[in-house]
């Protein structure tokens, strides 16, 4: 893990196209660019991951507000993922209520909802290991009212409340936008959300585990340094 508690099963930080550094600083031994390059990145989640994820402090950072200002927090352990239902189930406090939320992936949007998340992670073997490619075609179609108005969208989830709320439509509303729109920058790499699927992969027990894999777009402003960055 990261010094800040960052963890992935998978990380992948790619330049397809060249990339210009300083002669000067490569000869004392520094990689330092001479213009943003853009590439792309992807990152693969299990459930404790992208709990670590929600609370991470450059994600914290730039957290959720509803429409008053006040903060949608994150709570870490609350992550749940259903891959049979195609979908990423969390909780955040909005106000002083803790309320269960679920991203719902768009390959899932069109489907009949299912019950809430029973909080099981265990692996359900009803979809094939390559069925988190799916999670790329289907629409937003009866989801939560967005902003958002490109076709970006349709690789994104939409999120809505599982809990009873008068707060519950707003907060839901507050954080698809959110999701859908996400751009943090880490260690000198500006990334935003560009789609998310669910999938499966080989756990350290052997057996499969549900991740989330996110692709990223990433505008690489400097070469992140392991040894400096706080990241």
């Amino acid at each position: 893990h990261t010094r800040l508690l960052l963890t992935v099963r998978e990380m992948v930080i790619a330049v397809p196209q060249e990339a210009r550094v300083s002669y000067m600083k490569l000869l004392s031994g520094t990689v330092q660019l001479t213009e943003t390059v853009q590439g792309w990145a992807v990152g693969v989640f299990n459930s404790q991951d992208f709990s670590n994820f929600l609370v991470y402090p450059p994600l914290v950072a730039v957290a959720p507000k509803l429409p008053d200002g006040s903060p949608i927090t994150f709570v870490r352990d609350g992550v749940h993922i259903d891959l049979e239902n195609d979908r990423v189930c969390f909780k955040a406090w909005v106000y002083e209520e803790e309320l269960d939320f679920e991203a719902v992936m768009p390959s899932a949007a069109a489907s009949p909802s299912p019950s809430p998340c029973d909080n099981d992670d265990s692996n359900s073997d009803s979809r094939s290991q390559t069925s988190g490619s799916d999670a790329s075609q289907g629409s937003l179609e009866g989801s939560n009212e967005s902003t958002v108005d490109t076709e970006e969208a349709n690789y994104l989830p939409y999120v809505k409340a599982t809990t009873e709320s008068e707060h519950s439509a707003a907060a839901a509303s507050v954080l698809t936008d959110f999701f859908q729109n996400l751009q943090m920058t880490l260690a000198g790499v500006d990334l935003r959300f560009q789609s998310v699927a669910l999938d499966f992969r080989p756990g350290i027990d052997g057996q499969k585990e549900p991740v989330v894999r996110v692709n990223l777009s990433a505008n690489i402003l400097r070469v992140p340094n392991p040894m400096t960055d706080p990241f």
